[in-house]
């Protein structure tokens, strides 16, 4: 059934596009312009300027206008050849590599010919770096595919300057932005994920032509983000027939062990990708079609305990495209890609909280995109691009499966950051309606108009309309019964896990609670869309200097999941950007510019009043017998489902649910919060300065100095100003507001971005980057498994103070150095065999963490008249960032062997990852106890008191250690890949 899907969904599209019908998601492209001059620098008019390319459907032709001037936009990446010809004039040819979303600037100076002749000039062979205002590092995946290491659109992207696997579980983050705040695209399309931003994998590794990632300087066509744009595009066919199989291997045994490394097994596991494109029509239709199979059980471990278990995953991964030229100057793309995938996880996928194999279990992740897209020439100098695109996620009802108390209640256990017992969610047994499904949809149209003049240069100018629509389906149900229970510690003893849950009515200062989140109403769906304008001109105002100037206006306009109107607000976005080219012949290009980058508004925060599809929390003290708080050595301790009966037999005995008397904490969706009238978008103001130094079809060298600062902060408002409401119970709560706001929050990013590409020889290659940066404020804005979270230093602020609770110093994806060197050497090449070595080189200076644990301020502060005022609030009994992980040095060799049989070429390549099997710890633990969760601590009044270590708070055992194998830097790994190509 699944196969078949697919059928008609590929059948489907490749009639929409054969029919003709110009709608589509943009897919990125480059632009090819610049001025013929003769040798008194004059512009001459009337020189026929032909492109050629193997990417390209016939060639693409245009002539120098008045000045001299002329541009070829919407050309697919690859290598091109440019050839300009006139009477009387000698013929020049020019090669260069165009990647997408460059403009490639080239200036022909031609001659008087006496006699017929022709110029060649053979320009870069790989482009690695933008040469204009936006710092862009284009990665083609032949250079990937050759370097030890992944082949993935992340892989890429690490190999960028200012782009940093710092951010929440590694995520990257951008020249200082929260890593939801960048966007990723496949063939223009948006694959971020709804809520925490990252991309979705909709992509095989060998059906990539290139990716393209852009950390500053980045014009007025884009927009919804803060940090960084991400355009990969998939290869689409063409005139010859090609076609690769490959197998992926990889082996436990193979490789090295660290201390949590389960016993590896000894069986092979691959990863199968088969692509095949050519033409139909010669010139006219091409098609592209691959796909990819997976099927692994490798052995993983859990968290603290390490206990092996087999990670079984399943997924297949198609994609098909059709690309139709009628005319060389109108092109139709369409695209289809489709994901099935079934996976064994624990706790839907947030295996930090895994600590045993309660937490087990089967999820299904559908996932599929189309996108289809017009662009044409209407004459020589006005042309046109029309695009429309859809995706769809869906993580189908998975999750705990037994409804009881005793066996169905997740444990949650804070200070050490596990969850035990049952897994959380809702598996579709049980919760038929639940699930969430992340989808989006795009409509974009633009123009561009090529004008030149004779006294204030040319002009390329683009405006267009973008509508993007931000969709969520989800009844997100915690758990099978809709209960937790918090625990103040737990006991492991043989890799069994025992909850220690003290009374808070008792001597020893327990602090463990009911937590119920039911769904009172289903979700409706949001829809939050953003509809923009821009406009930006490329002014090429002499030989020596041009500017680009672009304004974007976005408007937002967003229903939540009941329904409600929430937001109308919008916000224009100015880039602005000097080119200064000293000699006139693009050797030196210096450069400034400055913009606002705003993120689209985030589904997660903008529906959090909503009461559809989002469980309420309601907070029950827990004043019942003592569990587990002071098993001797060699007692054994109270088992976990025997503590949820204990527990659960208490809470009934005393009214349950209904005694409100309980209640700690009560946030009622759409009761308890509400999102505040006009509620926008998170935005970023950048200045960089910058300079790049061509050596031709060597290479070139780029340096940019950026500077950030980032506003319009999502937080939580709950002060005796934000009012009172009654919830669903009838009883009064303290209302939240979430609302935008910078006052007592900042952020900051400084970095110096460099990179490098040169081909040292016809036979070597080498390029790469360094980035030293530093990222300060105290909004962190998202955490690992949610994604963006709001501040609150703004609720209950008597209860805080922000010199304790918020302060300022390094955020914890601050990484001062980051290094990432790659060589590729061609050892030996004939017409019967090919070796070629490669290697990367990275060094990772350490993260920042801190000292922070809960405190009780209830006792000092006189409550003003909340309802339910905090129990503890969180203090940092160090300074922001006080502590780092290891600095992190990693080299990798690749071994790239092929032998050729006519067209046929029969590869293999040898990853070394790791090659000196260096050590080091990226991920710790951070458990800080206080008298809040250990008895044997003072209290101690934050306001006035300085904390003693030892005294009033300690760091847990395993504080500022690793406890699992994620914690650790990747041992030494071996990867085979062999394969056939034509």
């Amino acid at each position: 059934m699944k196969r078949f899907k697919k059928a008609v969904g590929l059948a489907l599209l490749f009639a929409f596009v054969a029919s003709g019908v110009a709608v589509a998601q943009g897919i990125p492209t480059g632009r090819l312009s610049g001025r013929v001059s003769d040798a008194e620098g004059n512009g001459v008019p009337g020189v026929s300027v032909e492109v050629s390319s193997a990417a390209l459907q016939g060639v693409r032709t245009t002539v120098t206008d008045l000045n001299g001037d002329y541009v070829l936009p919407s050309l697919p990446p690859g290598e091109y050849t440019a050839t300009y010809t006139m009477d009387g004039f000698e013929t020049q040819s020019r090669t260069s590599r165009l990647a997408s979303s460059q403009a490639l600037q080239l200036d022909i100076d031609m001659s008087l010919a006496a006699v017929t002749e022709t110029i060649e000039v053979t320009g870069e062979a790989v482009t690695l770096i933008s040469k204009d205002n936006t710092n862009a590092t284009t990665i083609s995946q032949d250079i990937l595919e050759e370097l030890p290491g992944a082949r993935t659109q992340l892989a890429a992207v690490a190999l960028s300057p200012g782009a940093s696997a710092t951010g929440p579980a590694g995520a990257i983050t951008i020249s200082g932005a929260q890593s939801w705040e960048n966007t990723y695209s496949i063939n223009g399309v948006n694959v971020n994920d709804n809520l925490r931003g990252q991309p979705n994998a909709l992509f095989i590794e060998d059906a990539i032509e290139e990716t393209t990632t852009s950390t500053s300087g980045i014009s007025a066509e884009y927009g919804r983000f803060a940090g960084g744009i991400i355009n990969t595009v998939t290869k689409s066919g063409g005139n010859e027939f090609h076609g690769s199989v490959r197998d992926t291997l990889t082996n436990q045994s193979w490789n090295s062990k660290n201390e949590f490394s389960p016993e590896p097994e000894d069986k092979v596991r691959g990863v199968y990708e088969e692509t095949v494109g050519g033409r139909i029509i010669r010139d006219k239709l091409w098609f592209f079609v691959a796909g990819r199979q997976l099927e692994t059980d490798a052995v993983a471990t859990t968290n603290l305990t390490n206990i092996p278990y087999n990670a079984t995953n399943e997924q297949e991964r198609y994609e098909g495209k059709l690309t139709f030229s009628p005319t060389a100057n109108h092109r139709f793309t369409g695209s289809y890609i489709d994901i099935s995938q079934e996976q064994l996880t624990g706790h839907g996928g947030n295996l930090n909280y895994l600590v045993d194999l309660s937490g087990l279990h089967t999820r299904s992740l559908p996932n599929t995109l189309m996108a289809a897209n017009y662009s044409g020439v209407l004459t020589s100098n006005f042309f046109v691009e029309a695009q429309y695109s859809e995706r769809s996620f869906n993580f189908e009802a998975t999750g705990g499966a037994d409804p009881s108390l005793a066996g169905g209640t997740p444990i949650f256990d804070p200070a050490n950051g596990i969850i035990y017992n049952e897994p959380i969610f809702c598996d579709a047994s049980l919760c038929p309606d639940g699930g969430d499904e992340r989808a989006s949809e795009n409509y974009l149209a633009k123009a561009s108009y090529f004008l030149s003049t004779e006294n204030t240069g040319s002009h390329d100018i683009v405006a267009g309309f973008d509508s993007f629509d931000d969709i969520r389906t989800s009844n997100n149900y915690q758990s099978p019964n809709d209960f937790f229970v918090f625990a103040d510690q737990s006991i492991i003893r043989d890799n069994v896990v025992y909850p220690v849950i003290g009374s808070q009515a008792g001597d020893d200062g327990g602090n463990s609670y009911i937590a119920y989140y039911p769904i009172l109403a289903n979700s409706l769906g949001t829809h939050f869309k953003t509809n923009s304008l821009f406009v930006n001109d490329r002014w090429r105002l002499s030989d020596n200097l041009s500017f680009n100037v672009g304004l974007r206006y976005d408007k937002n306009d967003g229903k939540d999941a009941t329904g409600n109107e929430i937001t109308k607000d919008s916000a224009f976005s100015p880039r602005l950007g000097a080119n200064w080219n000293p000699d006139g012949g693009g050797v030196w290009l210096l450069n400034a510019s400055y913009g606002r980058y705003v993120a689209g508004i985030n589904n997660g925060i903008a529906d959090s009043g909503s009461s559809a599809g989002q469980a309420a929390t309601f907070h029950y003290s827990y004043f019942g017998p003592d569990i587990n708080v002071d098993v001797l050595p060699g007692q054994t301790p109270v088992s976990s489902e025997e503590a949820m009966r204990r527990v659960f037999a208490w809470f009934d005995s005393v009214g349950g649910l209904d005694n409100t008397a309980l209640l700690q904490l009560v946030n009622l969706p759409g009761g308890g919060t509400v999102v505040a009238d006009g509620i926008g978008s998170t935005y970023a103001d950048e200045i960089s300065i910058g300079g790049v130094r061509s050596f031709g079809a060597k290479g070139s060298v780029r340096a940019d100095l950026v500077y950030r600062e980032f506003g319009n902060f999502y937080v939580t408002q709950k002060d005796t100003s934000t009012g009172k409401v009654l919830d669903a119970n009838g009883n009064l709560v303290d209302l939240g507001v979430v609302k935008n706001n910078d006052t007592n929050l900042e952020r900051e990013y400084l970095g110096l971005q460099t990179s490098f590409d040169l081909r040292a020889t016809d036979r070597l290659t080498i390029g790469g980057g360094y980035t030293l940066s530093q990222a300060q404020g105290n909004f962190e804005g998202e955490a690992a498994g949610v994604g963006p979270v709001t501040s609150t230093l703004e609720s209950y602020p008597e209860y805080k103070e922000a010199r304790w609770f918020a302060p300022t110093g390094d955020l914890l994806i601050d990484q001062r150095h980051k290094l990432s060197l790659f060589a590729v050497w061609e050892a030996f090449k004939t017409e019967r065999q090919r070796l070629a070595i490669s290697g990367r080189q990275l060094y990772n200076s350490g993260f920042p963490y801190s000292a922070v644990g809960p405190v009780g301020t209830r006792a000092f502060v006189t409550n003003p008249g909340y309802e339910t005022p905090p129990s503890s609030v969180n203090y940092f009994f160090s300074d922001r960032g006080a502590f780092k992980t290891d600095d992190i040095s990693s080299t990798a060799l690749g071994f790239n062997y092929s032998l050729f049989f006519g067209d046929f070429e029969i590869f293999s390549q040898l990853d070394i990852q790791n090659v000196f099997n260096e050590d080091g710890v990226i991920g710790v633990n951070t458990a800080v106890f206080t008298s809040r969760t250990d008895p044997t601590l003072q209290p101690f009044n934050p306001f006035t008191d300085t904390p003693v270590e030892g005294v009033h708070w300690r760091k847990g055992p395993n504080f500022g250690k690793a406890t699992s194998v994620n914690n650790l830097q990747l041992p030494r790994t071996y990867i085979l890949s062999l394969g056939v190509r034509l």
